[in-house]
C-alpha cells in the first residue's frame, strides 16, 4: 500500500459519506408518510461511522507509508555502519584530555575473515558473527 492507497481509501469515504446522505434522503422521503427524520438520521449516523473508519484508515495507511520511509532510512544507515563500525572496536589507552590529540596505545587484536569485525586478542570467536579465529 502507497500513497495512493491512503488517499483512495479518504476519497472513498468523502463519497460515501456524501452517497449516503443522498441515500439517507431517498430512503426516509419514501417512507410513504412524507419525511421520516427518525430513518434519515439513523441512515446518515450509520453511515458516517463507516465513513469515519474508512477515512481513519486511510489516513492510518498514509502515517504507515511514512514510518516505512524513516524505517528504510534507518535501516539503511544501520547497515553502513555494520560496514563502518560507528564505535571503534579496538581498546585504546589515553591519558589525555578527550580534546588533544594524542596518540593511542593499541591492544593487539584479530580481524574476523567471515565478516571482517576487528576482535580483541583474547577474544576466542567474533562477537558480531560467532566465528572462530
Amino acid at each position: 500500500m502507497g500513497n495512493g492507497s491512503g488517499n483512495i481509501c479518504k476519497g472513498l469515504a468523502v463519497a460515501l459519506e456524501i452517497l449516503g446522505i443522498i441515500g439517507s434522503i431517498v430512503v426516509a422521503l419514501s417512507s410513504g408518510e412524507g419525511f421520516d427524520l427518525v430513518t434519515f438520521l439513523t441512515y446518515v449516523f450509520a453511515i458516517s461511522v463507516c465513513s469515519v473508519f474508512l477515512y481513519a484508515v486511510g489516513e492510518i495507511v498514509l502515517e504507515l507509508k511514512e514510518m516505512n520511509g524513516y524505517v528504510h532510512e534507518i535501516w539503511g544507515k544501520v547497515i553502513k555502519s555494520e560496514r563502518q563500525p560507528i564505535i571503534n572496536h579496538t581498546k585504546e589507552q589515553s591519558t589525555a584530555p578527550s580534546y588533544a590529540a594524542a596518540p593511542a596505545k593499541k591492544v593487539a587484536t584479530w580481524t574476523c575473515k567471515k565478516c571482517g569485525r576487528v576482535n580483541d586478542s583474547k577474544d576466542m570467536s567474533c562477537k558480531d558473527c560467532g566465528t572462530y579465529k
